[in-house]
């Protein structure tokens, strides 16, 4: 008898050894097809939402989050959802800044998993209407070395809590994920770059035509509008009649009638270090730094690259590419462009 039992004890260790090995051979499958599906587009945004959709997939999470972060890295400029309809999106109101859990994992890049995502001290809480949320699931995706944006997984179906095996899987994809959203940035900057190019040898011909100064400064204005998606765009000069300002020269975009002539204090931050450095800068809000008594239009008053405009190797004034309050903050690909 005790034989037979021992034989028993071996038989069903046996088996669930043949369960793991099946089961891990399919997660592994699952992860492959995962990794080959992410990499099959070269669109960032679309390829931000398929990591989102299939790092849901793998772990049966009923909810899933990508957040980007912005150029600063201490919150987030994009947040891309699984799990929830547009409508209730807009429910919702606007997307996380940065605050809790989320910020948690913004200032310290680690993976992070929950039984119960309310009960931890950086829970923050949710908004009216937002679905209720237990188990969790935080990783960091990484493009070349630097920290992208995090991947959050809540409401692993059937009421249990996320694995080890799924906080591994979840890695995997997340390495994956880091070298599609390379590929598809390398992309769109070759793609900006082959439209600068073109749009630039427009602008060259204008010139030699006999175009104005102001009808080229405007063409360029126009010109970064588009490729940047910006809402405004304006160059400010130096004014040889006050050494410590900058004018308006040109402008294009929403609200740009009637800003030419408009003058901008040197000594302005963000303006100030450009022009002292020569290199390009981001902010989230141009406008809280503009004096109260200036008036730009309302499309340089939210997020902003500012960028120095070189005669003989000195800064000699900057380009103004804006954006309204509360809109997508300008990426370093854009400005490097």
């Amino acid at each position: 008898m005790p034989k037979e039992l021992r034989l028993d004890e071996l038989m069903r260790e046996v088996a669930d050894r043949l369960h793991e090995i099946m089961h891990t051979r399919d997660a592994l499958k699952s992860l492959l097809d995962a990794v080959v599906a992410i990499g099959t587009g070269l669109d960032l945004d679309a390829t931000l939402q398929r990591i989102v959709r299939v790092a849901t997939e793998l772990v049966d999470a009923r909810y899933g989050a990508l957040g980007v972060l912005n150029p600063d890295g201490n919150g987030l400029s994009e947040f891309v959802f699984e799990g929830i309809t547009q409508q209730e999106r807009e429910q919702l109101g606007n997307p996380p800044e940065g605050h809790g859990l989320v910020g948690l994992l913004i200032k310290d890049p680690k993976p992070m998993r929950l039984k119960d995502l309310t009960k931890h001290p950086a829970s923050v809480g949710f908004p009216p209407g937002h679905p209720p949320m237990y188990s969790f699931l935080g990783v960091p995706i990484r493009v070349r070395d630097e920290v992208f944006g995090n991947l959050y997984l809540t409401e692993k179906r059937g009421g249990s809590e996320f694995t080890d095996d799924d906080e591994a899987i979840i890695q995997a994809l997340a390495s994956a994920a880091g070298v599609a959203i390379e590929n598809a940035r390398l992309f769109a900057q070759a793609r900006d770059q082959a439209r600068w190019l073109s749009a630039s040898a427009r602008v060259n011909a204008q010139l030699l035509g006999g175009a104005s100064e102001n009808e080229s400064l405007t063409s360029i204005c126009r010109l970064v509008l588009d490729l940047a998606s910006a809402c405004c765009v304006a160059v400010l000069l130096e004014d040889p009649a006050d050494v410590d300002s900058l004018v308006v020269r040109a402008a294009a975009g929403q609200d740009a009638e009637g800003i030419e002539g408009t003058m901008l204090p040197k000594k302005t931050p963000v303006v100030a270090e450009v022009l002292a450095s020569g290199a390009p800068q981001l902010t989230d809000e141009l406008g809280k730094y503009l004096p109260d008594d200036l008036a730009l239009p309302a499309g340089l008053a939210g997020p902003a690259a500012v960028v120095a405009i070189l005669i003989s190797a000195q800064a000699n004034g900057v380009l103004l590419a804006g954006r309204q309050k509360g809109a997508e903050t300008f990426s370093r690909d854009q400005v490097q462009v």
